[in-house]
């Protein structure tokens, strides 16, 4: 299952497939931050996650990001390597 939301406001990308889940991408636009929308969405997810029975969510968090994600996720403090090259992201997942 995929779900996408999209408003002026924010977008927020997921999919659920069975046990698992993943947050594949989700932006507040820059005049609505600070307003608790990202965690509202995040929390909405994790619940609709629950229901479906899912046992764990993953996601690629972005540097900046991290401190957000945190509330949840257990984040890997090891930064992505792709062709020997360090990313920006970092794995984080949660257990429900």
């Amino acid at each position: 299952m995929h779900i996408f939301r999209e408003t002026n406001t924010f977008t927020f990308n997921a999919t659920i497939d069975g046990s698992n889940a993943s947050i594949n991408y989700i932006f507040v636009s820059k005049g609505f931050r600070n307003r608790n929308i990202a965690r509202q969405l995040v929390n909405d997810f994790i619940n609709k996650a629950k229901m479906l029975g899912v046992k764990s969510i993953k996601l690629d968090a972005y540097f900046e990001t991290l401190g957000f994600w945190q509330k949840w996720f257990t984040i890997n403090p090891k930064a992505q390597v792709i062709d020997n090259h360090r990313q920006d992201y970092h794995d984080g997942i949660l257990y429900l």
